[in-house]
């Protein structure tokens, strides 16, 4: 039987500023599941933290697409958990992209295909979704032929010969595929002329070249005034906001800048070595909440996942390789339909950054001590 589960990833992105078992600290994570948002969560499994490990999997083998879940942080030793009623919860079918489903939106968007082959030759490859008996022969002549689930990266990227309507086979002229075997796999077709390796460095590119408004939370530890930040925090001039907690039950707490109503709160430090000092009058287990503008992280795998929203990774992964390959046709002396498509993402690129970006009960913000929210 097929399985038919849930496969979670689960982020830790601040796991060792976390890890421990003293009061104030916590050793596991609890995963809790339900069957809608806002029904009753039901402990599913506890989860041990590790050192440095910053992701955490789960199959949860009666879960279903339309399943809700929550996540804590727990201590074994003191039985201290964070409050499940305060935790943001995030469905089975989550707002990110993996590496491959970002890659196939680009091509897509630039009027690619992605099909399902039937067959492989040395020299060919048959879609049955391409038949078409009353198409011009010459139509896909010159497109990049992608293939990444081949047991071979010799065999990712081949450039389309000819295309022969009644069969549905593209051929390539360049060195024949060392895999023949048909599997569960999926092809490319893109219509630019951008190598494979090229097209993943451009998405990479686009993830790193753009800061996106993420949330931090912290709780406070009675009479610290220092805390340091996660390496993702680039300098002080990223700091759009810090916001304090009031309220003291769930359903019943205000933020407000941390200059309202006293107290101060100031990041300094650069190079990803940056530190938060604080009101040493603020007391323990209060709450303090950085926004910041944090940079994307390249995707080293297919099923490698953002941690961003999907609209804003599509964004930043599109006005990368349209720059790209607008800058080319600039060096070809030659005007390209497609560059007048840049200014259109780059405005899409900013308004997802923005409306995905963090207010007081923000969609992305990472596991706290407090509040435990997941990093999705």
């Amino acid at each position: 039987m097929a399985y038919t589960g849930i496969d979670l990833n689960i982020p830790v992105a601040d796991v060792d500023s976390v890890i421990g078992t003293a009061a104030n600290k916590f050793d596991s994570i609890r995963l809790y599941r339900a069957a809608s948002r806002g029904g009753t969560y039901s402990l599913l499994a506890t989860i041990t933290l590790v050192s440095g490990d910053t992701v955490y999997t789960y199959s949860d083998a009666s879960g279903a697409t339309s399943s809700w879940y929550k996540v804590t942080f727990f201590n074994s030793i003191t039985s201290n958990e964070t409050s499940l009623t305060e935790t943001e919860p995030f469905p089975a079918a989550r707002d990110i992209l993996t590496l491959k489903e970002l890659r196939q939106k680009i091509v897509k968007r630039l009027a690619g295909k992605v099909l399902t082959p039937i067959s492989f030759t040395a020299q060919s490859t048959v879609v049955t979704a391409l038949i078409d008996t009353a198409a011009d022969s010459e139509w896909y002549e010159g497109w990049h032929l992608y293939r990444p689930d081949a047991t071979t990266s010799a065999d990712y990227d081949r450039r389309v010969s000819a295309y022969t309507p009644a069969t549905g086979a593209l051929s390539h002229g360049g060195s024949a595929y060392n895999d023949t075997v048909i599997t569960a796999e999926q092809v490319e077709i893109c219509p630019l002329d951008i190598d494979y390796d090229l097209l993943l460095e451009l998405v990479n590119d686009g993830l790193l070249d753009t800061r996106w408004l993420y949330r931090l939370e912290l709780g406070m530890t009675s009479g610290q005034m220092q805390y340091a930040l996660p390496n993702f925090v680039e300098g002080e001039e990223y700091i759009k906001q810090i916001w304090r907690r009031f309220g003291g039950t769930a359903g019943s707490y205000i933020w407000k800048p941390i200059e309202m109503n006293g107290g101060f709160a100031r990041v300094h430090g650069s190079n990803f070595k940056c530190t938060l000092d604080v009101d040493p009058s603020i007391g323990e287990n209060e709450v303090i909440a950085i926004e910041v503008w944090r940079p994307g992280e390249i995707l080293d795998g297919e099923t490698d996942f953002t941690a961003v929203q999907r609209l804003w990774a599509e964004a930043a992964a599109m006005v990368s390789v349209i720059e790209y390959v607008a800058d080319q046709q600039v060096i070809r002396h030659q005007e390209s339909a497609i560059a007048g498509l840049l200014p259109k993402w780059k405005e899409r690129k900013r308004m997802a950054s923005r409306k995905y970006g963090p207010t007081p009960i923000a969609r992305i913000q990472p596991l706290s001590r407090i509040s435990g929210l997941p990093d999705v």
